[in-house]
């Protein structure tokens, strides 16, 4: 098992992604990953900035996307879907989002809101570790 990470190449990318999301669905969204129609409304919304797209993580394997970090509308958030059978490469997805996905406050500093779900107590250790916390009166990120 090789795992490649490049760059999202756009829309082109976009089906795969979707083929992804697809492949993971479980009710109740026991996985944790976004369900297919959250990705599709994300890069049609008006507000989703296309012009980062290739700041989008993919990691492959054998040519079979297993693993994406992504924002939803505009960088400075990162959303983690991976298949399972790759959790490990969470770490590294985070890493890569701290390069690659941050934002920009209006006073210049960089920043980046890490979305991880309640039931990943590993991915959250990990997080936490990096000197990420759950933002006062937020029900979603944790924040850097």
């Amino acid at each position: 098992m090789t795992v490649t990470l490049r760059p999202c190449a756009g829309p082109a990318d976009f089906p795969a992604i979707s083929d992804l999301l697809y492949s993971l669905y479980q009710p109740d969204n026991r996985d944790g990953n976004w369900f297919q129609p959250v990705w599709e409304y994300a890069y049609t919304h008006p507000w989703f900035d296309e012009g980062s797209v290739s700041r989008i993580g993919i990691w492959e394997d054998a040519g079979r996307i297993v693993g994406v970090a992504t924002y939803e509308l505009r960088p400075g958030e990162a959303f983690f879907q991976v298949h399972p059978a790759y959790a490990h490469l969470k770490p590294e997805m985070l890493a890569y989002a701290e390069q690659h996905l941050t934002g920009v406050a209006e006073d210049g500093k960089r920043y980046l809101k890490a979305f991880v779900n309640d039931f990943d107590p590993a991915f959250e250790q990990a997080v936490r570790a990096r000197g990420y916390a759950l933002e006062p009166g937020s029900h979603r990120p944790m924040s850097q």
